[in-house]
């Protein structure tokens, strides 16, 4: 200890670290060309299509030139979707307020099917459903079909915001 220092207190000093050359000019030229081909490519994609076309370059470095020239792609700003009142829907009798929901369902190996159900909102009831592969408005459609065409008495339908109200004759 000739300074009266412990040896494992004493640090060397980092040498200032110098700033990166500015990218060679072809590369920010094809970058900018590519960019200007596929807008909505980040740079990820664009370093993998410069690979594709045999150019060795680091992504990082391609993320460099994007952010220099401000080419990056604008992310929306994910804002929060309005969300209907969670109140349950009370109809005072039977066959007069219906209400439908359509279910996207895993089936394991078989992939995914939709399930689109007509329920009786006095008695919760399901009185019409429909599962297919898809779920497209004629799966919705069938549903509903299946729940109106076995009772006669039910004379006419309209439809409120996916929820059908019944008029009995």
């Amino acid at each position: 200890m000739v300074l009266q220092v412990v040896r494992s207190c004493v640090t060397r000093i980092p040498k200032a670290r110098e700033k990166a050359d500015r990218p060679n000019p072809e590369l920010v030229r094809r970058v900018r060309k590519l960019i200007g081909k596929y807008p909505t490519f980040g740079y990820r994609r664009i370093w993998a299509m410069l690979i594709r076309e045999g150019l060795r370059v680091n992504r990082k470095t391609i993320y460099r030139i994007l952010k220099r020239n401000r080419w990056f792609v604008t992310q929306r700003v994910a804002t929060p979707r309005p969300r209907a009142a969670a109140r349950r829907s009370v109809a005072p009798a039977s066959n007069v307020r219906w209400a439908m929901d359509v279910t996207h369902i895993s089936c394991g190996k078989d992939g995914w099917a939709d399930l689109a159900a007509v329920i009786d909102c006095h008695d919760r009831e399901l009185i019409g459903y429909e599962f297919a592969l898809r779920g497209r408005a004629r799966e919705a459609e069938r549903a509903l079909e299946q729940a109106v065409l076995p009772d006669s008495e039910l004379s006419g339908l309209r439809e409120r915001h996916l929820q059908f109200a019944a008029t009995t004759a």
